[in-house]
């Protein structure tokens, strides 16, 4: 069995703050793989995650919270992200949808 060594993570031995760095490192390397521009540092994550109840209600439920781009044609940063519940996204992606849909018809 592998021995963890708080003193010796890049985030410091606080293990919340070790997942934060964690899933800043996944989605910072998703981003990548999908082309995305990618500016928010590991300060700009925590900022973004810093109420305790968003991180910890973090997932892919519909109740849950997400990191979201507020314009998906620029980057990933402090300026244009926000965390907010996933019901609430999904809920302005079917109000894009329908516009789009009403427009597009003959």
């Amino acid at each position: 069995m592998r021995k963890t060594r708080p003193t010796r993570w890049k985030s410091g031995p606080d293990p919340i703050d070790h997942d934060k760095y964690n899933a800043w490192l996944k989605h910072r390397s998703q981003a990548h793989y999908r082309k995305e521009s990618y500016e928010l540092t590991f300060d700009d994550w925590k900022t973004l995650w810093a109420n305790p109840t968003h991180w910890h209600n973090r997932g892919r439920n519909i109740d849950s919270y997400i990191l979201n781009r507020l314009d998906v044609n620029k980057s990933w940063s402090l300026a244009n992200c926000v965390v907010r519940l996933r019901k609430i996204n999904e809920e302005e992606i079917w109000r894009v949808r329908r516009c789009f849909q009403k427009t597009s018809t003959p």
